[in-house]
């Protein structure tokens, strides 16, 4: 299963920490099904709880298009590497955001390298006051901008991951294969239970807020090997347990 929301901005996953993270490089990796056209929505933040303007963002923006966002500056000093590609609305898309360096930082929407957006602007990483990582909605003082639709599959590193890693992780490879000792959180999103845990093994928990609702899954391959997570929606809860727990054999272990 997948995680979803209906615009409802008390409903998205916290984990309350920076997972160590204060500087570049960071790459984030989801999976996105909008509902709507034309509907800014905040798919990923890294923030301060108490500021306006020290954050990391993916956004689909007005445009449809994928923004990966910093600010550590002030009101107008955002920095924005936007695709020349849309999202495809009522279906499954891939987003990711390779925050490089100061001057280096790329958002690429289904693995579509040559219509990915880029900017150099020298900006800083946000400041170590940051304390929100969060799927499903901005989630600093300012708040808002909720998904209207899906996520599956997040995940975040700390390198910066090639174009080639983008691209197999948008035909579907699973983020436990790409770096797994670089992965610092990877949440599918399976519905196991309110809160989602941390497959990476680091154990970093994302706490339910409000109350996700639950869909099918994108079409990705599971972190354990034999079988596809677009599978999942048809599976009971009970055996994602058993999956957890290794319990069914045939398949490489988690991080393999």
């Amino acid at each position: 299963m997948a995680r979803g929301n209906n615009d409802d901005n008390t409903n998205f996953f916290r984990l309350s920490s920076n997972m160590g993270i204060t500087d570049y490089p960071m790459s984030v990796s989801v999976w996105h099904y909008p509902l709507a056209t034309a509907n800014i929505e905040i798919v990923f933040t890294f923030a301060e709880s108490t500021a306006t303007f020290n954050h990391l963002f993916l956004i689909k923006g007005s445009s449809d298009t994928l923004i990966a966002e910093v600010n550590s500056e002030g009101a107008g000093q955002d920095e924005e590497a936007i695709t020349s590609n849309a999202f495809n609305i009522d279906a499954w898309n891939h987003s990711a955001g390779i925050f490089a360096s100061s001057t280096d930082r790329a958002a690429y929407l289904n693995g579509d390298i040559g219509n990915g957006g880029f900017n150099t602007v020298d900006h800083a990483m946000p400041s170590t006051n940051v304390d929100r990582t969060s799927w499903g909605k901005r989630d600093d003082s300012n708040g808002g901008r909720p998904i209207d639709g899906r996520i599956a599959e997040a995940a975040l590193w700390n390198v910066a991951l090639s174009t080639n890693e983008v691209i197999a992780l948008a035909a579907g490879v699973p983020p436990s294969r790409i770096r797994p000792g670089d992965l610092l959180g990877y949440w599918p999103l399976f519905g196991v239970g309110a809160d989602e845990p941390d497959y990476s093994g680091n154990g970093r928990t994302q706490i339910e807020q409000g109350t996700m609702t639950l869909g099918n899954h994108s079409p990705t391959q599971a972190p354990f090997g034999g079988f596809t997570s677009s599978l999942f929606g048809a599976v009971a809860p009970q055996v994602f347990t058993n999956l957890r727990g290794r319990q069914i054999h045939g398949g490489a272990p988690h991080g393999a």
